[in-house]
């Protein structure tokens, strides 16, 4: 139905590069906005491991960079909560696929 809610395991909208996460090393090669509208990542989006659940920003390069804390703590608050939220939904995921 058109004004169901996204079914957030559909395949995501945007295939990307074979991009490693910074921290876990683990292959991030798919995206999603957090809108789950069919935005592909920019430079200077903000990101969140699927498997590690931490944070990262894509570089000019559409490379993804770790986001520092120093980094976290200059972000408006709303796009803190929304890492925030997104890293809880990671947790709960994986802890539902052990």
């Amino acid at each position: 139905m058109k004004n169901d809610p996204p079914n957030i395991f559909d395949p995501p909208a945007a295939p990307l590069p074979g991009l490693l996460c910074p921290a876990c090393r683990r292959l991030n090669d798919q995206a999603e906005a957090a809108d789950f509208s069919n935005a592909k990542p920019s430079p200077g989006d903000l990101s969140v491991c699927i498997y590690c659940g931490e944070f990262a920003t894509y570089t000019e390069g559409l490379r993804l960079k770790l986001l520092t804390e120093d980094d976290f703590s200059r972000l408006p608050h709303a796009n803190k909560l929304e890492l925030l939220h997104a890293k809880k939904f990671v947790f709960k995921i994986r802890r539902q696929k052990l």
